[in-house]
């Protein structure tokens, strides 16, 4: 057995299964593969490829042998396919779920809909939306319709034409209902963003459309948006565990994980329609799987391509930085550096070898936009108006701890607005940016929710944007019955998927052997920002991440192509 199976299990909490496995069988060979597989599901993969791990083809053989392990997804606790991937039967399970789901969807033939053409262009009416058109033709009718693409692509747009035509039909079919929507995201900052962004352009629309639309227009208007986690809980015993929705629009898939797709799935109604809409390219899920780039994989020249759209025109008037995030996707280490030369480039790497040197580009960055970070500390400032200014800069960092960590950042930044704007030393003082990082189902706050502290003469209040409200008018929380929260001044990478900022400065720890770095994480922390971004980052490491593309292992993709011919 190789030293990395053997070094498995001191580490823990494989270290924990490991032992309790050798213990009930009194198979070690069992217990190491069960700790690959729990270490593995800890990094976001389905399953360990156990001949990568050092196990060899009698290694597999004596596993194959065991009671605990099926070839297949049975009463076994563990699966071992052909190929070598091991599975806790629960990843195994999941996998199988979603690829029936998914495929079954694919087969479900669409309606044939007469008109459609007319009403797309109707709602989509500029040349650089033919591609959109295009896209859309094909979800209509279905039960599963994908849509990716890269930020500006127009995937909101797109999403709120489809509901329109969807609602529209429905009428003009003479239902008494309108059909029934639930828009959800993975997070509560992505969901306020998607339902922010549909009733932006909702209200352009109600201005430029004919009479014929104002009824779906109306419904429309109305839709909220929450987090998927909330929006599957509200589930009921019996056949009303099934969600009361005719269509289920979901923003940000990549970042849902196997787990909660195999939930999702199981709960639609047959006959509703399943809408995914999110980029690849970006950071998967933190739980295990990588569901969305997998159905993407597996779609050309199968079932599933009839189903998948991918949006490419970018509608943004930054073209340089639609270049600058093709460049990272490739991960061309060359093209990314040349985005940042010339007086308008998209693009500012700054040299961060060590902690003077972070302190120097912090430094450069809060006097560059201190405008915001003096603004939000002005007595009477309008929460809307807080709010919006959170959304104009924001510093990401890819790790949470340490020197380079979003801890330490909040805290240096914390300290010089007390320097050199005389804040008072308490925690809730007006202006301070916050994230909720708890779910709480009472106060309606979700684990990555950012808000501002003002006092408006009541005391110190949180206010938040809110999704529910169709006037998008602010919340306020007191601060003492706040669930857990923390600085948010920078967040991680991860915590900032689902949101958008006018400027971003992104933070990569300085050693290329770092496990954290990757071209999805560039990617992620860079498609934040709509026109500009700062990449605070060694040479090493920044060459290291381009050539490192996550390939995350689990065997969905296989699944769904050896179904989907």
């Amino acid at each position: 057995m190789s030293k990395s199976q053997d070094g498995l299990a001191s580490v823990a909490p494989e270290s924990a299964l490991c032992d309790w496995i050798r213990r009930k069988t009194g198979d070690s060979l069992l217990a190491q593969a069960a700790a690959v597989a729990a270490r593995a599901e800890r990094a976001g993969h389905a399953c360990a490829w156990l001949p990568d791990e050092g196990f060899d083809q009698s290694q597999l053989d004596r596993l194959r042998d065991s009671s605990w392990v099926s070839p297949c997804v049975t009463g076994a606790p563990f699966v071992l396919d052909e190929d070598g991937r091991f599975y806790v039967r629960r990843n195994a399970a999941a996998e199988e779920a979603v690829a029936n789901s998914l495929l079954a969807r694919a087969k479900s033939q669409s309606l044939p809909v007469d008109g459609i053409a007319p009403m797309l262009e109707e709602l989509l009416p500029d040349d650089a939306s033919c591609e959109q058109r295009a896209a859309l033709a094909a979800g209509v009718g279905r039960s599963l319709f994908v849509l990716t693409g890269g930020p500006g692509t127009g995937k909101t747009t797109s999403l709120l034409a489809l509901l329109l035509v969807t609602l529209r039909l429905r009428l003009l079919a003479g239902s008494p209902d309108s059909a029934r929507i639930a828009l959800a995201a993975p997070t509560g900052k992505a969901a306020a963003r998607m339902v922010q962004a549909l009733r932006e352009r909702l209200g352009r629309l109600h201005t430029t459309l004919g009479s014929d639309w104002q009824p779906a227009l109306q419904v429309a208007a109305g839709l909220e948006a929450t987090t998927l986690h909330r929006l599957l809980g509200h589930r009921v015993a019996g056949d009303a565990m099934l969600l009361a929705a005719d269509v289920v629009a979901v923003d940000e898939a990549s970042m849902v994980d196997l787990g909660l797709m195999r939930t999702l799935l199981q709960s639609l109604r047959p006959g509703s329609l399943l809408i995914l809409l999110g980029d690849p390219d970006q950071l998967a899920s933190v739980e295990a799987g990588s569901v969305l780039a997998d159905i993407i994989a597996a779609a050309p020249g199968t079932l599933l391509a009839s189903c998948v759209r991918r949006l490419a025109h970018s509608h943004r008037a930054q073209a340089a930085f639609t270049g600058l995030l093709n460049a990272v996707r490739s991960g061309d280490a060359r093209a990314v550096r040349g985005a940042a030369e010339g007086h308008a480039a998209p693009l500012r790497i700054k040299a961060v070898p060590d902690a003077r040197a972070l302190h120097g580009v912090l430094q450069a960055w809060l006097r560059r936009h201190e405008d915001v970070y003096s603004g939000l500390l002005k007595p009477g400032l309008h929460p809307r108006d807080a709010l919006a200014m959170l959304r104009r800069v924001q510093v990401l960092c890819a790790l949470r701890h340490g020197t380079f960590g979003q801890i330490a950042l909040n805290e240096a930044i914390e300290d010089w607005l007390r320097r050199q704007h005389q804040v008072r030393p308490v925690t809730w003082f007006p202006g301070r940016v916050v994230m909720i990082t708890q779910n709480d189902r009472e106060s309606g706050l979700s684990n990555g929710d950012i808000g501002v502290v003002l006092d408006n003469g009541s005391g110190p209040m949180a206010w938040f944007e809110d999704a529910t409200d169709e006037a998008g008018t602010p919340r306020a929380i007191a601060t003492h019955l706040l669930p857990p929260s923390e600085a948010a001044w920078a967040i991680t990478i991860h915590k900032a998927q689902g949101s958008e900022y006018e400027s971003i400065a992104a933070l990569l720890p300085p050693a290329s052997d770092s496990p954290i770095l990757s071209r999805e994480l560039v990617y992620t922390a860079l498609s934040r920002a709509r026109h500009d971004a700062d990449l605070w980052c060694t040479d090493a490491a920044l060459d290291a991440a381009l050539a490192r593309p996550v390939r995350r292992a689990g065997g969905l993709r296989d699944r769904l192509l050896r179904r989907a011919q």
